[in-house]
């Protein structure tokens, strides 16, 4: 008789243990991510946040803030709506200022200065500028001269009722085409600043300029904000 197994003596299989799987949640990884911004400003990027310290207590940028705009905030705020303003309008118009143009303005400038006996560094220290400031200073005024146009040409017969009425003549060193040339821009520096204040008021007055800051408008008082609505940034 045949002594078969009834069933083969096979080893068993058991199954590897499996490492032990790390996950990192998105909540986890904000918190550390808030965490580590957290850390690098109480270190590496105070000046960010604090402005100064007296005995260990700080003073926030904040708070000088704050105090540069109860100062000064209004006059600031209104250059800077009008340049959002010239800006806008030369968008719109197509209208553009070259590099070169305000590298031209700039060497005027800086023969002017040196004429004096100081140098460009030396008038941007003073004033708390940045020669990145200035250029774009001299960007939007440029932007406002090509808006204003026509409004800016000094006639041949402007120049000659100006040296009837103030009674100039060319001095011998200077040909009588460049002293007229000097009058011609003189004459349109004045347009420009008369012209450009009337287009500046006109272009508030049809713009749509919502105040949120109590020191932006002549009443000192803010525009109301509707519960859902949000000033846009």
């Amino acid at each position: 008789m045949d002594e078969t197994p009834l069933h083969s003596e096979q080893p068993a299989v058991v199954p590897k243990p499996r490492a032990a799987k790390f996950t990192v949640s998105n909540r986890m990884l904000a918190l550390l991510f808030v965490g580590a911004i957290a850390l690098g400003s109480a270190y590496g990027y105070r000046g960010l946040f604090i402005a100064a310290t007296v005995d260990g207590s700080p003073i926030s940028r904040i708070a000088v803030i704050q105090k540069l705009e109860q100062q000064n905030g209004k006059n600031i705020l209104d250059a800077l709506v009008t340049d959002r303003l010239i800006q806008t309008a030369a968008a719109r118009l197509s209208i553009t200022v070259d590099p070169s143009e305000i590298d031209a303005e700039i060497e005027k400038i800086t023969a002017q200065i040196k004429a004096q006996g100081l140098t460009l560094d030396d008038v941007l220290r003073q004033e708390g500028l940045t020669l990145s400031e200035v250029r774009q200073q001299i960007a939007t005024r440029e932007q406002l001269r090509k808006i204003l146009g026509d409004s800016l040409v000094v006639t041949d017969e402007e120049i000659d009722d100006y040296l009837s009425k103030t009674k100039l003549s060319p001095p011998k060193e200077i040909p009588e085409s460049d002293f007229r040339e000097d009058i011609r821009r003189q004459l349109s520096d004045q347009k420009f600043g008369t012209e450009a204040e009337k287009w500046i008021a006109s272009a508030r007055e049809a713009a749509d300029i919502q105040y949120f800051a109590g020191y932006a408008k002549p009443d000192g008082k803010a525009n109301a904000i509707a519960p859902d609505e949000t000033p846009a940034p």
